[in-house]
C-alpha cells in the first residue's frame, strides 16, 4: 500500500479518533519500553519529530506505510501497534480498516503470546497483490470467505473457493488475486520471532 493510504474507521469520525488513540498510546508506551527518545525514533523511521509526537497525541493519521517504519524501529510487529489490550468482543463494523487500492482489511486480533496476527481483508477484482516479507521467518495462511482466488506461488498457481485454505512461507510469498468479483478472506501471520524485519506484506505492489 502506498503512503496514501492511511487507516480509516467505516462509520464516524469519533471512531477514527479511538483509533488514532490506541495507535499513539501503544506507540509511547513501545517506545518508552525500549528506553528511546521521541527524537531518536524520527530520526530511525525518518520521519518528522512533529508528526511523531502528533501520532503519539492521538492527533494523527499514520498510514499503513509509517506503521510498519515504526515497528520495525521499535523491533515489534504492526499488529502491536493497532491493538486494543484484550479486546472481548469485535463487530463487524470495528477497525481500524486500512485501504488501499487493491486491499481493504483490518487487524481482527493479535495474539501477543503466540505472535499471530489475523486479518481479514477484501480483495478488488483482477489486481494482483502481492504479500512476502523477504527476511521473514513467518508462514502465513489464506483462507477464503467469499468469492474465488488464484494464489500463485513460486510460479504454480492455484484456485481456491469459499473454505479453501493454503499455506506458503512468507519470505518466498504469494501473488493473490480474486477472480471476477471482489473476494474476501481471512489472512493469519504466524511468527516464530517477535521482531519483524522489512516488513512488506499487506503493501500491493
Amino acid at each position: 500500500m502506498s503512503s496514501k493510504e492511511s487507516l480509516t474507521a467505516p462509520t464516524a469520525a469519533s471512531d477514527m479518533d479511538k483509533v488514532s488513540a490506541v495507535v499513539g498510546s501503544n506507540l509511547r508506551r513501545l517506545r518508552e519500553e525500549k528506553r528511546m527518545s521521541l527524537s531518536e525514533v524520527a530520526r530511525l523511521s525518518k520521519m518528522a519529530k512533529a508528526t511523531l509526537s502528533n501520532i503519539e497525541r492521538g492527533v494523527g493519521n499514520p498510514t499503513i506505510e509509517t506503521l510498519v517504519s515504526l515497528s520495525n524501529v521499535l523491533g515489534v510487529m504492526p499488529g502491536d501497534l493497532m491493538t486494543s489490550p484484550a479486546p472481548q468482543l469485535i463487530r463487524a463494523s470495528d477497525g481500524p480498516f486500512v485501504e488501499g487500492p487493491t486491499t481493504t482489511g483490518r487487524l481482527l486480533t493479535r495474539h501477543h503470546s503466540s505472535s499471530v496476527d489475523i486479518h481479514e481483508v477484501t480483495f478488488k477484482a483482477g489486481m494482483p497483490f502481492l504479500s512476502v516479507q523477504p527476511e521473514s521467518d513467518a508462514m502465513e495462511q489464506l483462507y477464503v470467505i467469499e468469492g474465488k482466488f488464484q494464489v500463485k506461488i513460486a510460479g504454480e498457481t492455484t484456485t481456491l473457493s469459499p473454505g479453501d485454505l493454503i499455506q506458503y512461507p512468507l519470505k518466498d510469498g504469494a501473488e493473490i488475486t480474486a477472480i471476477n468479483k471482489a473476494a474476501k478472506a481471512l489472512i493469519i501471520m504466524a511468527y516464530t520471532l517477535r521482531a519483524s524485519q522489512n516488513i512488506t506484506a499487506f503493501m500491493s505492489r
